[in-house]
C-alpha cells in the first residue's frame, strides 16, 4: 500500500532542492551540492565529507527544521546563529533573508577553518567564542558522531573563551529578531544570562537534557517566563525542538 504521507514528504524535499539549485532523491546516496543557488547567483559551498553534516543539510535546507520561514520577519533585521558549526544556518538565513546582517556563533577550531570560508562565501560575520553563564575559559569535548559536533566544558585551563549572551547581544546592536540555538547544552546559560529579552523578537531552540538536571518542561518556563508564547514544539527523547515569539518585543 502506498504510504501518501512519506511521498509527500519526498516530494516536498525533491521540489525544494530545485529552488536551491540541486537534485535530491533519498538520503542513501546523497551528497551536499558544491554550489548553491542565492541571489539567483550559484555561490561556492564548503562541506566536509562527513555523515552529520549531510544530515544537519538536509534538516535546515529541506525540513526547515529551525522554522526560519514560519518566523515573520521585517525587510531587515539581524539573526544570530548560536552553534554555527559549519554555518548551514547561516547560509540558509542569507539565501532566505538578503538583507539581514546575520551573526555566526561558534568556539570549535574543528569547524572554524570551513565556518569562516562559508562566511566570505556568504557574506555573515563569525565570532568564534562559546556561550557562558560568565566571563571564563572552556574547552572543547568532541561528539562520538562527528568531531565536527562538539559541547563545551568550564575549564580554567581551556583555551577557547566563553562570554554571557548579553555581551554577544550588545555585539549585535542590541536587537535579535531571530536567534537560534543548537548549543549542546549551553542554552541553558543562555536563560541564565541577565538579558533583557523584549530585545529578541524569535527563539528556535533545540534544547538537550545531556544530564544536567533541566528537562523539556525547564525549557519551556523559562520561555514563558520572558515572554515567549511556544508557537511549536517537537520533544524527542533527551532533547527536542521549541519555536517560541516574544509578544513583548521592542524593535
Amino acid at each position: 500500500m502506498i504510504n501518501f504521507g512519506t511521498v509527500i514528504f519526498r516530494l516536498k524535499r525533491f521540489f525544494r532542492a530545485i529552488l536551491y539549485g540541486f537534485f535530491y532523491i533519498g538520503f542513501q546516496k546523497f551528497k551536499p551540492p558544491r554550489r548553491i543557488l542565492c541571489n539567483y547567483k550559484l555561490v561556492d559551498l564548503e562541506i566536509p565529507q562527513d555523515v552529520a553534516s549531510y544530515q544537519s543539510f538536509i534538516e535546515i535546507f529541506l525540513d526547515d527544521t529551525y522554522f526560519l520561514k514560519s518566523a515573520d520577519l521585517p525587510s531587515q533585521g539581524v539573526i544570530v546563529d548560536i552553534g554555527g558549526n559549519i554555518g548551514l544556518f547561516a547560509i540558509y538565513a542569507k539565501i532566505i533573508h538578503q538583507k539581514f546582517k546575520i551573526y555566526s556563533i561558534e568556539p570549535n577550531t574543528n569547524v572554524l577553518p570551513v565556518l569562516e570560508k562559508n562566511s566570505k562565501f556568504f557574506d555573515f560575520k563569525v565570532i568564534p567564542v562559546a556561550i557562558t553563564e560568565s566571563h571564563q575559559s572552556i574547552k572543547i569535548i568532541e561528539g562520538e558522531e562527528s568531531h565536527l559536533m562538539a559541547r563545551t566544558q568550564t575549564d580554567c585551563n581551556g583555551e577557547q573563551i566563553g562570554i554571557p549572551f548579553q555581551d554577544i547581544l550588545a555585539l549585535v546592536g542590541g536587537k535579535i529578531d531571530f536567534l537560534k540555538m543548537d548549543c549542546e547544552g549551553a542554552e541553558w546559560d543562555v536563560f541564565s544570562s541577565d538579558v533583557d529579552w523584549q530585545r529578541v523578537r524569535y527563539i528556535s531552540l533545540e534544547y538537550h537534557e545531556l544530564g544536567v538536571g533541566k528537562k523539556f518542561p525547564d525549557a519551556v518556563d523559562a520561555l514563558h517566563k520572558n515572554g515567549f508564547d511556544v508557537l511549536c514544539v517537537n520533544n524527542l527523547s533527551g532533547y527536542g525542538m521549541i519555536f517560541a515569539k516574544n509578544t513583548n518585543f521592542r524593535g
